[in-house]
């Protein structure tokens, strides 16, 4: 026992020189044997001569010179040493993922990718965060190694030539997702799930396929889907798809399939039919950016091939246009009111105030200053009504309507015109207001001049969504 003590001693000392402290421990012995002139002495035992030393002072005399000049020879060879296991090193380093240095000479436009992904955070594994069959948490920081863990997995079959461009664009892309997910409850604990990490995996892949930044950020946000769908595994697949298609979809596709899936499905809140217009606008502005909308009908060949739309075979007379989409989108934007000066008008103003509601509850119609309507659009908006009240020194006091008063706002908007021909103006004034602001304008001209109609599957849906969502916050994520 005491022999194996003393020999794992001896191995525990020798790997800590020679291992980790190699260098330093070599380089002391090397300087005390050359400038005690102890290497005479080494060579002659070596070569089985006694009295060597004792020759070649006698010949040399002093022979501090020669101790000094072997000293710089032997540090010149240990600086060489030292030069090369550097390299080898950094070079092992960019292999197992971390990419730190350029390679002018194997790759030409690939530096600058791989000088961007040297600004990525250092990477370090948590301690006590993860312990056998029992996650008891799980950090950004360890998130970030089973990112680069994956890596290679996914870069397996590239090139050495073509690893330096995917693994900048790689790293590039987990800037984007990491600071994404942390917005999500549970995204971190995403990276647990077996089947998440198959998808990281795709999504890297992906990345590394494309130069195209904004892409990043639509695959962040397609990952930043799959946790919120949870277990539902309908949107699984659609997802997975989504993700490996991306890289082959143009700028222009993208746009389209993304105006598409806006059009009937964003709309405004907003009780200011202008404001709610312009922020429609203002997020079409968003997704189309620089980039123009696609012409004719060959931009939905690839798609289709992909999996992304469906063409459908529709009479044209049952193809809805612009017109009619964007009037069901802003629906609550074309009643009537009550016009001004009128029986029904000073009708609405007794009873508003009857209940001490102020006349203010009355305001003009946007789209036609001859007539007013409620602050309320809609039976929905009236609970969210508010009445501020005034007091002494300049206090304001806000608070709900009461039951009475509601049931009032309710009889005033009961007080509406109504005549289908006054109906149908209201409805052409809206849409002349709506082709008013450039960029709505644009997404309509666009679709009445398709003349294929199509549709998108679940997987352009999804991904459509993916990219509204990275252009425009506002626009929530599709779960279901």
């Amino acid at each position: 026992m005491l022999m194996k003590k003393i020999k794992d001693l001896i191995v525990g000392l020798f790997k800590l020189l020679f291992s980790r402290w190699r260098f330093l421990t070599l380089y002391i012995t090397f300087t005390v044997i050359a400038v005690s002139g102890w290497y005479i002495d080494i060579v002659g035992w070596f070569s089985g001569t006694e009295d060597y030393a004792a020759s070649v002072k006698a010949q040399y005399g002093d022979i501090n010179i020669l101790n000094v000049l072997v000293f710089i020879i032997g540090s010149v060879v240990f600086l060489g040493y030292l030069w090369v296991d550097l390299k080898n090193k950094r070079l092992e380093k960019m292999i197992t993922g971390d990419v730190t240095i350029k390679n002018s000479t194997l790759l030409g436009d690939a530096n600058q990718a791989v000088a961007q992904a040297e600004n990525s955070q250092a990477i370090s594994a948590p301690q006590g965060q993860i312990t056998i069959n029992n996650i008891t948490g799980i950090t950004e920081e360890r998130c970030r190694d089973i990112f680069d863990e994956k890596l290679p997995v996914a870069l397996q079959d590239y090139s050495v030539e073509a690893e330096f461009v995917a693994k900048g664009r790689a790293f590039k892309f987990r800037q984007k997702l990491l600071p994404r997910l942390g917005e999500e409850e549970n995204g971190f604990a995403s990276f647990t799930d077996p089947s998440f990490q198959f998808l990281l995996i795709e999504a890297q892949k992906a990345a590394a396929s494309t130069d195209r930044e904004a892409d990043y950020d639509v695959l962040s946000e397609l990952l930043a889907n799959r946790v919120k769908v949870g277990t539902d595994r309908r949107l699984y697949l659609g997802i997975n798809k989504a993700v490996s298609v991306l890289p082959f979809v143009s700028d222009d596709q993208l746009a389209g399939m993304t105006i598409q899936f806006c059009i009937a499905k964003i709309s405004s809140k907003s009780n200011n039919i202008i404001s709610g217009l312009s922020a429609v606008d203002d997020c079409y502005g968003k997704i189309l950016g620089t980039t123009e909308l696609p012409e004719g009908n060959n931009w939905l060949d690839s798609l289709e091939a992909g999996g992304l739309v469906k063409y459908l075979e529709l009479p044209l007379q049952s193809f809805k246009k612009s017109r009619d989409l964007f009037l069901e989108t802003f629906n609550s934007y074309t009643v009537t009111g009550i016009q001004k000066k009128s029986e029904k008008y000073r009708q609405a103003l007794g009873l508003l105030k009857g209940v001490g509601l102020p006349e203010t509850t009355l305001i003009e119609h946007e789209l036609n200053s001859d007539y007013v309507r409620l602050v309320a659009l809609n039976d929905t908006d009236i609970e969210g009504l508010q009445i501020t009240k005034i007091l002494g020194n300049g206090i304001k006091l806000s608070g709900p309507l009461n039951n009475e008063q509601k049931d009032t706002v309710r009889k005033v908007m009961g007080l509406y015109d109504d005549e289908a021909k006054l109906k149908n103006d209201f409805k052409d004034r809206l849409i002349n207001k709506v082709r008013e602001f450039p960029n709505l304008k644009k997404v309509m001209d666009w679709w009445d001049a398709n003349t294929t109609y199509f549709d998108l599957t679940i997987v352009g849906k999804i991904l459509a969504n993916a990219n509204a969502n990275k252009c425009d916050a506002r626009i929530p994520i599709m779960v279901k």
